[in-house]
C-alpha cells in the first residue's frame, strides 16, 4: 500500500510543479490553444504531463516489496521507448503518431521477451490456440 500513496504522491507532485513552473518551460512544452476538435482546453497547456506519470512509475517501482521489485523496475525499463517517444513529440513537434505508436510497439516487445508479459488468451473462438504460437502472441501483446 506504500508503494501505491508513493506513486500517487510523487505523481500528483511532479504534475503540480509543471503547471506551477510552466512559465520556465512553455517556450518548449505548452500546448497552443488550437480550433482542432481533438483539443479542449481553452488555455495553453503543459504538454509534458506525462513525466509526472513516469515520476509516479519509478517511486511505486521503488517502494514495492523486494520479491516484486525487480519486476517492477523492469517493467518501467521497458518503457523507456515510449517515454522518448512522447517527449521527443511534446518538445520538438515533430515526432509523428505512427513514430509514437511504434516507440510504444517497441516497448511492448520489450516487456514481452524480458517480462514474458503476453496476451495468450482473448475471448474469441479459436484464440487459446493462435496465441499459444510466440508470434502470434507477440502481435496481439504490441
Amino acid at each position: 500500500m506504500e508503494a501505491i500513496v508513493l506513486a500517487f504522491l510523487a505523481s500528483v507532485t511532479l504534475g503540480a510543479l509543471i503547471v506551477f513552473t510552466r512559465r520556465v518551460h512553455q517556450r518548449y512544452s505548452l500546448d497552443a490553444i488550437s480550433v482542432f476538435r481533438r483539443k479542449v482546453h481553452t488555455v495553453s497547456a503543459p504538454r509534458i504531463g506525462g513525466l509526472a506519470l513516469v515520476a509516479g512509475l519509478a517511486a511505486g517501482s521503488l517502494a514495492v516489496e523486494p520479491e516484486a521489485r525487480t519486476t517492477a523496475i523492469t517493467l518501467a525499463l521497458c518503457a523507456i521507448p515510449a517515454l522518448l517517444g512522447g517527449l521527443g513529440e511534446d518538445f520538438t513537434r515533430k515526432v509523428s503518431s505512427a513514430a509514437r505508436l511504434c516507440f510504444t510497439f517497441i516497448s511492448a516487445a520489450i516487456a514481452f521477451f524480458m517480462l514474458d508479459a503476453s496476451i495468450t488468451e482473448l475471448a474469441l473462438p479459436g484464440s487459446q490456440w493462435l496465441l499459444a504460437f510466440a508470434i502470434p502472441s507477440l502481435f496481439f501483446t504490441m
